[in-house]
């Protein structure tokens, strides 16, 4: 996994390229809490051009959305618009679908 961060108007920006798994020990939830140290609260996880998802990084997206929670944050995710077309959802926790909101973004 390779994460690229951009920061916009206190908004920070992680494009995650490479795939997203749980084979990266936490480098998402790591990165996500040196942002909020830093005092941004507001994130968008751009998953556009990432690749694989396994279960192992849906963990760490629940994990980082826990974090930033915590701290009175928000975090969004910016899915390619086939994304739900092209994988099986039957196995994502309800609190998963209820508590990260999933957009897309139109550049």
């Amino acid at each position: 996994m390779k994460i690229e961060i951009e920061e916009h108007l206190n908004i920070a920006v992680l494009k995650v390229t490479e795939g997203l798994t749980g084979d990266e020990s936490d480098d998402l939830v790591s990165t996500v809490q040196q942002i909020l140290e830093e005092g941004t609260r507001l994130f968008v996880v751009d998953l556009v051009e990432s690749g694989k998802i396994d279960s192992g990084g849906l963990g760490n997206l629940v994990r980082a959305y826990t974090v930033v929670a915590k701290q009175n944050g928000r975090i969004v995710l910016a899915l390619p618009s086939n994304f739900f077309k092209t994988h099986r959802f039957a196995w994502v926790p309800h609190f998963a679908l209820t508590h990260c909101r999933f957009v897309r973004v139109i550049v």
